[in-house]
C-alpha cells in the first residue's frame, strides 16, 4: 500500500475515533462510582488487521463476565494510529468502569454503509463481544452437558469415575460419557454405594417414606 493511501487511512481511522469518543460520551451522560478490577486477573488476547494495520487487542472481564478493561496497541509502535489506539482503549476502559455496557459502546461505534466498523476501536469492541458471546456459549453447553448431582455422589461414593466403572464392569470412558446415572444401572449402583434411588435419580424416584423398601 502506497504511503500517501496509509496517511489517508490513519486520518480516516483517527477522524472516525474522535468523533465515536465525542458520540461515547453523550451516550454516557451521568455516571456513578468507579467499579475497579483486582490486580490480578485474567485476560484475553486478539489479533486483527483493519485498513491494512494490524492491531493486538487485550481485555478482562469482571467475575460476572462484563467487560471490563481493553488495551489496543497497532504494531507501528509511537505511530499516530497506534496512539489514539491506545487512547482510545483507555478511554472505554473507563467507561466501562463507571458502568457503560458493551452493547452501549458498540453503538455509539461509528459503522459502514454494511453495519461493519470503521475504526480498529469499534472492531475490537465487535470482536470482543463476539469472544465473549462465544465463551458464553460454551459455558452454558459444558454445564448442560456436566454430571448431575446424583451421578456426582455415585463417582465420590465408589471413590472415582475409574472405580465405579470397574465395579460395573465396564470401561471407564462410558462413565466419562455419562450425564447422569442410567436408569438401568441405579439398582446396580445403589447396591455398589449404597446410596438411595432417589439420590442416584430423583426424576425416577421418589424420596424413601417410612416402611417403604429402599
Amino acid at each position: 500500500m502506497a504511503n500517501e493511501e496509509r496517511r489517508g487511512l490513519i486520518i480516516e481511522a483517527i477522524a472516525s475515533t474522535e468523533a465515536q469518543l465525542r458520540k461515547l460520551q453523550e451516550e454516557l451522560g451521568a455516571m456513578g462510582a468507579r467499579e475497579r478490577l483486582p490486580n490480578r486477573r485474567g485476560s484475553t488476547l486478539l489479533d486483527f488487521e483493519h485498513a491494512g494495520l494490524h492491531y493486538t487487542c487485550t481485555y478482562s472481564c469482571y467475575d460476572d463476565g462484563r467487560l471490563a478493561e481493553v488495551f489496543l496497541n497497532q504494531h507501528k509502535t509511537d505511530s499516530a494510529a497506534d496512539a489514539f489506539a491506545r487512547d482510545g482503549a483507555i478511554f472505554i476502559s473507563i467507561a466501562l468502569q463507571f458502568g457503560a455496557a458493551l452493547a452501549t459502546l458498540r453503538r455509539a461505534a461509528q459503522r459502514n454503509p454494511d453495519g461493519a466498523a470503521s475504526s480498529a476501536l469499534g472492531r475490537a469492541l465487535d470482536l470482543i463481544a463476539a469472544d465473549i458471546a462465544a465463551d458464553a456459549e460454551a459455558a452454558a453447553a459444558a454445564e448442560a452437558t456436566s454430571p448431575d448431582d446424583g451421578l456426582k455422589a455415585a463417582i465420590k461414593a465408589a471413590g472415582g469415575a475409574e472405580p465405579l466403572a470397574r465395579a460395573l464392569g465396564i470401561n471407564p470412558s462410558a462413565v466419562a460419557q455419562w450425564e447422569r446415572v442410567p436408569a438401568e444401572r441405579v439398582m446396580q449402583i445403589k447396591r455398589l454405594t449404597g446410596l438411595p434411588r432417589n439420590v442416584l435419580r430423583p426424576d425416577l424416584c421418589q424420596p424413601q417414606k417410612d416402611g417403604d423398601p429402599s
